[in-house]
């Protein structure tokens, strides 16, 4: 349930931005290999995907 709530509010954080042109969640790849908790994309056509997830993580473990 966590999951879904983060994936939800990911994507109604992204809509709001002023660059941002789309946000969808649970989105494959064109080869169906992989799929985005949430597909952002730009007003470039650029697109990220965010990937909520929650668990305890020291600092210097975000730089890996």
């Amino acid at each position: 349930m966590w999951h879904l709530h983060a994936k939800l509010l990911a994507a109604e954080w992204a809509h709001g931005l002023p660059n941002v042109t789309d946000a969808r969640l649970e989105i494959p790849t064109a080869d169906r290999a992989r799929r985005s908790d949430v597909l952002v994309t730009l007003s470039d056509g650029a697109q990220l995907a965010l990937e909520p997830h929650c668990y305890a993580r020291a600092d210097g473990e975000w730089k890996q």
